[in-house]
């Protein structure tokens, strides 16, 4: 947590805001309770700084990191997206690759208005945003950047 915390210590503010189509899906994040198998993965600090071992082997996220972040039901195909301030990073990964062209452009141009310049896009890395029809600057595989 003193990662997290250090950037308030800099004056940042953040807000980490987890959205999501279906209220069972969402209703799993707001528990935060995952499996051995789940969280191994992880990287050994990750594990260490987000995340609390319980005495039945799951692992729950870090009380004082979960009371930051703000569950909401959305839909990413509404006309109009409901924040009041705009990004400096959106992770949408392996979303994209359930919608057709039309409707990825859609939401690729709306990313890009909810976006500070400077800010980042992270999507799937089997995902891809054409370059012609954006202009998020390619950084890197699942890496676009709002120039």
């Amino acid at each position: 947590m003193g990662h997290y915390r250090r950037h308030e210590s800099a004056g940042w503010q953040i807000n980490l805001y987890h959205t999501y189509i279906s209220e069972k899906v969402l209703n799993e994040a707001m528990n935060g309770m995952y499996g051995k198998d789940e969280v191994d993965s992880l990287p050994a600090r990750w594990r260490l700084n987000y995340f609390q071992k319980l005495d039945n082997g799951k692992y729950i996220i870090n009380p004082e990191l979960k009371k930051e972040i703000i569950f909401r039901k959305f839909n990413l195909m509404e006309k109009v997206f409901p924040f009041r301030q705009k990004f400096h990073t959106i992770f949408c990964r392996n979303v994209m690759i359930y919608f057709k062209h039309e409707t990825k452009i859609d939401l690729i141009k709306k990313f890009y208005d909810f976006m500070e310049y400077g800010g980042y896009l992270f999507i799937g890395h089997t995902e891809s945003i054409p370059r012609d029809l954006t202009n998020f600057r390619y950084i890197m595989p699942g890496i676009y950047r709002k120039v």
